[in-house]
């Protein structure tokens, strides 16, 4: 039972340290198959009672060995690719939170920039009629912009209407999809 679970051990210890070995390859030389018999000594082969196997036996183990190792090379380079695209997702979250907020430059120096945001959309929820002077939006992404002049006006009824703030030059506008209808805001949230 204990010499069981040592093998298991044992060979669990080797695949680790098989498939370590085959990612930091370089990946532009030509990988040797994988051979139980030419990375272990005779006294490991002993050990690990591999040596008992005949040749047609080793060959299978090398062989799944192989696929093994090749599945969990691929598996870790799919991890990979997630990891670094959840990385980035987050990176554009944090930087969209702090759009538009010209006091959180410093903030956003922090970021590692490898996107920069130029633009957000969102929708506002509800009806708005248009905007008066001094008008408050209220995005669906919890953002809260402030019509930036006053006395500019626009009258038309819009549900639930899609937008996009951009910034051009040192201002923030915002948009209704759909519409030429735009205004100068800042951010207040």
């Amino acid at each position: 039972m204990i010499m069981s679970l040592l093998k298991k051990c044992l060979f669990t210890a080797i695949c680790i340290v098989s498939t370590t070995a085959l990612i930091a390859a370089d990946p532009g030389k030509d990988k040797e198959p994988f051979d139980f018999g030419g990375k272990m000594t005779d006294e490991e082969l002993r050990q690990t009672g591999l040596d008992q196997l005949d040749p047609e036996q080793m060959a299978q183990l090398n062989s799944w060995m192989r696929g093994y190792l090749g599945q969990k090379e691929e598996n870790m380079r799919v991890e990979m690719v997630q990891i670094v695209e959840k990385q980035r997702v987050e990176r554009r979250k944090t930087k969209e939170r702090f759009f538009g907020f010209f006091n959180r430059e410093d903030k956003l120096k922090e970021i590692a920039a490898e996107e920069v945001v130029e633009s957000i959309e969102s929708r506002i929820p509800g009806v708005i009629y248009g905007w008066r002077g001094n008008t408050v939006f209220h995005l669906e992404n919890g953002q809260v912009w402030r019509q930036g002049k006053t006395g500019g006006t626009y009258a038309k009824k819009f549900t639930d209407p899609e937008i996009i703030i951009s910034k051009r030059g040192e201002s923030y506008w915002l948009q209704i999809k759909g519409s030429k209808a735009s205004v100068q805001v800042s951010r207040v949230r």
